[in-house]
């Protein structure tokens, strides 16, 4: 079957190459894309069903899930003359792709041998082998098995599976699996053995995986059970005695459910795709409306962002929240991407520590702060005068703008757009009445005198995170400092020209041996402030300055920005195609 379009594509991954390797899931194929988008078939007749083999004769059901490797390890094999011994051979680089087999409840194993050519980019695959790497592979005679759903650990035809759908793989060759029916996150090793390594079981119920029995039963006042009509046989055993058309004993199945702690403990709800870290030493995986994270290192299960409740707000941690997301890929400077499925949006989330403005001991808002489009320093960079992310370094534009919505733009929308530049930088114009020595302030622009009702936009409530370094406990002028008085206490506000990370020792955010993080948020002190300054020279000070900062402790956790996909209004739906300029009103499905 020539298969020339593709039908509901899945998983994705990239090799050396840069070739593209795609699950094409709704036509049972595993596709690959050269350099210059030339699409061939590798495995796959475009029918579902369950064969082992080659290019010709391979076939899958709905894979949805693959990862690439370049297996560069010592396997070992059968000795031909001793059975009792194992041979090790070196991979040299072959490629490998392992492969999600979502409705054979199996992993599968693509071994490719190819021939590259570094100059022209081309390929040529001489020999490809597909092959059941776990889950139900074969019986102890090495008589292949018919594909079943369940749950179990161990070898590779002890092994169960039900409906998995993402995978990823280590450097080492170590295979994670997002067993999504079962509710578990498992480990194969080179050899095909499986292990649960994230989520909770729990005894089945017998009837939850038990094959089509076919028989009529009758069962009386004491609850005796007697079959009355079909016929019975004795099931198939493997030595160990284990049942293989039932439930393996003993019979576990997976358990659902919204817990971190202890690996084992934990449980997830339906986990759709999984990915290794670039350490190595974690894994992020996408759980209904949540981001997990699995520590490999301390076999911890924590969730990094979203809430119980689908949604589609950008922000730290639980603060953000999701609607059904589903591929997740983690990039090289450790940002991790991710498909908001439902919301029809991309998503990029990071740590604070991969995007940080590394500073010096002198740097002020206005060394550090220049991002394109700010109203206080900079012309847009586009015709819009939008961004096209929220993210540069680590800077959130108008942070403290919510809950306003616009028919258009949709939600939050002040918070996603960069007012054109009226002046640099944003001080406001000190002048004295001729009868009266009290300060007045003029809200005239600094480009247009004319106009006296509008103000600059000092982007009030932007947030960034500094890192600063170790020895900055020096001392500042008194007069660069304004304490106000709040609800919850007194709150140190420092003028903008005054070193940021002096003001984060003096504030005890950060250690003046090691340095540190410490959030930076602009702000502006309107005129009731003024009154709580008992100093004259203070409050002339208040208002000649008119931009200031405070200084918060900064967040670790996962920070989640939208970075394609447009906003959903009242009059039009979020989901569609559509290219656009910035990626923020593009739409996709």
């Amino acid at each position: 079957m020539l298969l020339d379009r593709f039908r509901h594509p899945e998983g994705v991954a990239v090799d050396h190459m840069g070739y593209v390797f795609v699950a094409d899931t709704g036509n049972h194929a595993i596709r690959m894309i050269s350099p210059f988008g030339f699409v061939t078939t590798i495995a796959g007749n475009g029918k579902a069903g369950y064969q082992n083999g080659n290019t010709s004769t391979a076939q899958f059901t709905y894979p949805a899930g693959l990862c690439v490797w370049r297996d560069w390890s010592w396997w070992p094999y059968p000795n031909p003359i001793d059975n009792d011994s194992l041979m090790y051979y070196n991979g040299n680089g072959t490629l490998v792709l392992f492969v999600a087999d979502t409705g054979n409840h199996q992993i599968r194993k693509v071994t490719l041998v190819v021939r590259d050519d570094n100059i022209t980019l081309s390929r040529n695959i001489t020999s490809l082998k597909v092959e059941c790497f776990s889950g139900r592979c074969h019986t102890d005679l090495n008589q292949e098995m018919e594909p079943r759903p369940g749950y179990s650990d161990g070898s590779r035809g002890e092994a169960r599976f039900d409906s998995p759908r993402g995978i990823t793989v280590s450097h080492t060759g170590d295979v994670y699996v997002a067993d999504t029916n079962n509710h578990l996150i498992r480990k194969i090793d080179r050899f095909g053995k499986s292990l649960t390594i994230a989520g909770s079981t729990k005894i089945a119920e017998q009837n939850s995986f038990a094959t089509n029995n076919h028989l009529i039963r009758k069962i009386d006042r004491f609850g005796k059970s007697l079959t009355i009509a079909g016929s019975t046989k004795i099931a198939e055993q493997n030595s160990f005695g284990k049942e293989l058309e039932g439930c393996p004993s003993p019979c576990l199945t997976g358990t659902q459910g919204q817990k971190d702690g202890f690996a084992l403990d934990a449980k997830f709800s339906f986990p759709n795709d999984v990915v290794i870290s670039t350490n190595q030493s974690a894994l992020f995986v996408t759980d209904r409306h949540h981001i997990r994270g699995v520590d490999l290192r301390t076999q911890t299960v924590a969730t990094l962002a979203g809430t119980d409740h689908e949604s589609d707000r950008d922000g730290f941690g639980a603060e953000a929240s999701f609607n059904q997301p589903e591929g997740i890929a983690v990039t090289a400077d450790g940002s991790i991407f991710i498909s908001d499925s439902a919301s029809c949006r991309i998503r990029r989330a990071f740590y604070n520590t991969h995007s940080l403005l590394q500073s010096t001991c002198f740097d002020t808002l206005s060394t550090l702060f220049r991002p394109s489009g700010c109203s206080s320093y900079n012309t847009p960079t586009d015709t819009l005068g939008m961004k096209v992310t929220s993210r540069s370094h680590n800077i959130y534009y108008n942070y403290n703008h919510r809950q306003q919505a616009s028919n258009v733009f949709g939600e939050d929308y002040i918070g996603r757009g960069m007012k054109d530049c009226v002046g640099s930088p944003p001080r406001r114009v000190v002048y004295y009445n001729e009868t009266s020595t009290e300060a007045l302030v003029s809200e005239r622009l600094v480009i247009n005198a004319n106009v006296i009702d509008i103000r600059e936009d000092p982007n009030e409530g932007t947030v960034m995170t500094v890192n600063c370094p170790p020895g900055c406990n020096l001392t500042i002028p008194q007069d660069n400092i304004v304490v106000i008085a709040t609800k919850e206490g007194s709150v140190s506000m420092y003028t903008e020209d005054t070193p940021i990370c002096i003001a984060a020792f003096h504030s005890s955010h950060v250690d003046k041996y090691s340095g540190g993080l410490v959030d930076v948020v602009i702000t502006t002190l309107e005129p009731e402030y003024q009154n709580l300054n008992s100093s004259t020279t203070q409050a002339k000070k208040v208002l000649e300055s008119g931009q200031f900062y405070k200084l918060v402790s900064s967040s670790f956790e996962l920070s989640i920005h939208t970075i394609s996909g447009a906003p959903s209004t009242l009059t039009e739906s979020s989901c569609g195609f559509k290219d656009a300029i910035p990626s923020q009103r593009a739409k996709v499905r």
